[in-house]
């Protein structure tokens, strides 16, 4: 009450009773959680190779960003987009119940994905007049300009969508580049320099709309960005399983568990 933490005496705790089945049990149930919790494991480390792969790919194949070891050409990013959008500057009204159109969040964006796992709703209208510039569609790359700065992601989705909040969106023009290079090349050391060097705030980081329309980014051939884009989506393919057989064995583990503190294991 009043924001008080409920206590137990240790002299009460000292006394619960709880199941304690023979050691030769235990032992069987530990080695049966054991099991389960490895197949986890190698299914979680099997997803953070494949990303590592892709992220080697794309230096082995453009070089360092950094560095431009390869000497490609330099561009601003308004030069190589067929539209540069940010979000509307006020917050949206939001519904308590499902409907066909969804929020995109800063938090929706996350490790080179935009999730929609887990979204607000709008009425048609509102989602109307966020979208009078242009609709989100598949495709697009998402930037998160605070909270935080920088994180990725690309719009894997048919879904009517809209952009929150400190949200730009990038649709690249594909004579010049590819949804999936941008995407990299965002997530890179290079472009993490340049928007620590623009970036304002002491405590929470900010880009301005400015800012986030003259990035300088190199733009190797057309020819050699769509064969990393077709990789990608050959291992992103790969991955998309690995996290549905990730799933699976996290329930299992989790199921395994409940039954083992149930004794029905």
């Amino acid at each position: 009450v009043g924001g008080s933490l409920l206590r137990a005496r240790p002299a009460f705790v000292s006394k619960i009773k709880i199941a304690l089945p023979p050691l030769e049990e235990q032992r069987r149930i530990a080695s049966i959680l054991d099991k389960a919790n490895e197949l986890r494991q190698k299914r979680q480390e099997a997803i953070e190779k494949l990303d590592q792969l892709l992220q080697a790919t794309f230096i082995y194949m453009f070089g360092d960003p950094v560095s431009n070891p390869k000497n490609w050409e330099t561009t601003s990013i308004d030069k190589i987009c067929s539209n540069i959008v940010d979000c509307v500057n006020k917050t949206a009204p939001v519904v308590e119940y499902e409907t066909p159109y969804k929020m995109i969040r800063t938090t929706n964006v996350r490790n080179y994905k935009v999730d929609l796992s887990s979204v607000r709703y709008v009425e048609k209208e509102t989602f109307d007049k966020w979208n009078r510039r242009l609709t989100p569609q598949r495709g697009d790359v998402i930037l998160t300009r605070e909270a935080p700065v920088g994180e990725v992601g690309i719009l894997e989705s048919d879904d009517s969508v809209f952009l929150g909040q400190r949200l730009m969106l990038y649709r690249v023009n594909l004579e010049f580049t590819t949804p999936e290079y941008l995407l990299y090349f965002l997530m890179s050391d290079s472009f993490k320099i340049q928007y620590e060097q623009m970036s304002s705030g002491s405590t929470v980081k900010h880009l301005s709309v400015p800012q986030c329309s003259k990035w300088n980014i190199l733009v190797p051939p057309i020819e050699l960005q769509l064969k990393f884009s077709q990789f990608y989506k050959m291992i992103h393919c790969n991955s998309k399983l690995m996290h549905i057989s990730f799933d699976k064995a996290d329930t299992l583990f989790k199921s395994l568990q409940n039954q083992a503190f149930s004794g029905n294991l």
